[in-house]
């Protein structure tokens, strides 16, 4: 089913008799303009049999036109919970649906692009739906190209990191990995894997990589199949971390062979459980060290 309406004139004919004009106050008759449209449950997070009518009405008719399009900015004022919803979707309910929103929309699904990757594009960066269809199109083939497979959540992160940077940042970042001895295909294995390697900043990759590698011995290849540990804070997950297993390893409690890279990707409940908690006799000085690392809380 391809999203939307109108190209033929149907929903812009409904308007006028059902009398829906800016900002109408009418719900029914927004929703029934609508009904069906799979846009609302995109704009608004609601899966198929959860939306609320009255209010996917309401943030609809802050924006729709006679035509149906988001054509002009929010005037009216609704309760504040109403606003709340609006606020993150500015973006699109200033842009016309059918020539931007919708588009871009259909692309990700003839592509493959599973609906809830979709609403989480939206609902997380929604103006990177509203791109040109030509620049957007640009974007999805040369995702492909890289061969990330449209049906795992990656493609569309890929979408958002690439939408997020020109060519010459693109080949700064490439090159940062570089001088860690990585080859371009291990970098977009790295890159496909978990795309958001690539939003980390040129000093953040430096200074992760040189943490990893030189501080802690581990190989620089590691990131091709861990690639989201550049993406941690080296302040307040890396460095503590790997005090508290150095400390547990130095009093025999945990092997010196312990594979490092695990504790850093344990939700920080897991690793405080793990290895501070668990080691009762230890665990005073333990959390005290591991507080003075990231100035954990009392």
């Amino acid at each position: 089913m391809v999203v939307g309406g109108g190209g033929d004139g149907s929903m812009a004919g409904d308007c006028g008799p059902m009398g829906m004009g800016r900002g109408s106050d009418n719900p029914v008759v927004v929703v029934d303009v609508w009904r069906g449209s799979w846009v609302i449950d995109l704009l608004f997070g609601r899966k198929e049999g959860e939306r609320d009518p009255k209010r996917s009405a309401q943030l609809l008719a802050l924006g729709v036109s006679e035509s149906c399009s988001f054509t002009h900015r929010p005037q009216r004022r609704f309760s504040s919970e109403t606003n709340s919803h609006s606020r993150g979707f500015s973006g699109i309910l200033g842009e016309k649906v059918d020539t931007r929103v919708v588009p871009n929309v259909n692309l990700l699904r003839e592509n493959g692009v599973h609906e809830s990757g979709i609403c989480t594009l939206i609902k997380t960066k929604p103006r990177v739906i509203t791109t040109s269809q030509v620049r957007f199109k640009e974007i999805v083939e040369e995702v492909k190209e890289m061969g990330i497979n449209p049906l795992r959540r990656s493609f569309v992160q890929a979408v958002l990191a690439i939408r997020g940077m020109n060519k010459s940042t693109w080949e700064r970042k490439v090159n940062a990995y570089k001088r860690w001895g990585l080859s371009e295909d291990e970098i977009l294995v790295a890159f496909a894997k978990s795309p958001s390697c690539f939003q980390a900043s040129e000093d953040k990759i430096m200074k992760v990589m040189d943490f990893l590698v030189n501080k802690m011995g581990l190989e620089a290849s590691l990131i091709v199949q861990r690639p989201t540990l550049i993406t941690l804070s080296l302040e307040k997950r890396l460095i503590p971390r790997a005090s508290a297993i150095q400390f547990l390893q130095s009093k025999g409690l945990v092997k010196m062979n312990f594979y490092l890279p695990k504790a850093f990707e344990y939700v920080e409940e897991l690793f405080l459980q793990r290895f501070v908690l668990s080691n009762k006799e230890e665990a005073s000085e333990l959390l005290q060290l591991y507080k003075e690392k990231m100035d954990f809380p009392e």
